[in-house]
């Protein structure tokens, strides 16, 4: 008795598998898709100026992104995909304003005060990052050959360029209040205005998480085939800024060759990350932007014949 019960027992679950089986898989159609676009981004890290008269801002810069994914639709509406992306993130981060330090010495012994004026500085990283990620994906038909799409999942982000650039105006003066003098274009003495092109530096960016989503239409424009256009959002949970700094002091020293240091109270610059305007080393990228794109569609074999053109399912 208690073999036949078990012997029951298994063929109710062969029957629930085939079950399950018949109403997800029977209808299983292969997508693949392809698709590149552009949009806004941001390194999203925070900075703020301590010195008064000093403005900090950081700036969105430019996204793009390309997209390649296999998708397997289970039925009518949903279905799951494997792909890989290839994205840009970007950010800028403006100074501009007037610094000073009190009491420093120049090259002949005098004690003056130093002003630096700074127009225009501009201090840009991009990073370019290889994406794998595992996406849902849901189709909604809207007409015969129309159908709105959504997807959406998770990246995990490998950076694979960096680069690092800045450049702007300063101009150096020096104030001697003990004479009521005001020097500029002394440039023997330190005051002098310099316009630095944007230089280019290498830095290190970390692998970074993302998730990321995808709404839009896509219009069959033959049997197999169907044209998409579509909007993304991508949010970072992981870090992707990699900062060893020692948080110093905002300074550009810009000593020329072959003098001696006369910009020896402030520090050279090489990156705003490497100062303490950036208050909040924590980047959680984000970036947004439109994408058009192509599917091909694959049917089973047998389900080639019934065609459901505006879910790209074949039944």
């Amino acid at each position: 008795m208690k073999s036949e019960n078990g012997r029951y027992r298994l063929l109710f679950i062969l029957g629930l598998i085939w079950a399950v089986n018949s109403s997800l898989f029977a209808r299983v159609t292969s997508v693949i898709e392809i698709a590149a676009g552009g949009g806004w981004s941001t390194l999203n890290y925070a900075v703020s100026s301590p010195i008064e008269g000093l403005n900090v801002r950081q700036n969105g810069s430019w996204s793009v992104t390309a997209h390649s994914e296999y998708i397997i639709m289970f039925n009518r509406y949903i279905g799951i995909g494997a792909g890989v992306d290839i994205t840009h993130y970007g950010a800028i981060t403006a100074i501009d304003g007037r610094m000073q330090w009190t009491g420093v010495t120049d090259t002949d012994g005098e004690v003056y005060n130093h002003h630096l004026s700074i127009t225009g500085w501009r201090d840009k990283q991009d990073v370019w990052f290889l994406q794998p990620g595992l996406f849902i994906h849901a189709d909604i038909p809207v007409g015969d050959n129309i159908a709105i799409t959504f997807a959406g999942g998770g990246r995990y982000g490998l950076p694979i360029a960096q680069r690092m650039s800045y450049g702007g105006t300063t101009c150096h003066t020096g104030v001697y209040p003990q004479w009521g003098l005001t020097l500029s274009e002394m440039e023997n003495h330190g005051f002098y205005t310099t316009t630095a092109t944007m230089q280019t530096t290498d830095w290190k960016a970390n692998r970074m998480i993302d998730l990321v989503l995808r709404a839009g239409v896509q219009y069959h424009i033959g049997k197999y085939t169907a044209l998409m256009v579509r909007a993304w959002v991508a949010c970072g949970v992981t870090d992707a800024l990699r900062i060893t700094s020692s948080n110093q002091a905002l300074g550009f020293a810009n000593d020329k060759p072959g003098m001696e240091k006369i910009h020896y109270f402030m520090n050279d610059y090489t990156s705003v990350l490497a100062t303490n305007l950036v208050t909040d080393p924590h980047s959680k990228p984000i970036a947004a932007g439109l994408e058009i794109g192509v599917r091909w569609i694959f049917p089973h074999p047998s389900k080639r014949t019934n065609i459901c053109r505006c879910l790209n399912v074949y039944r």
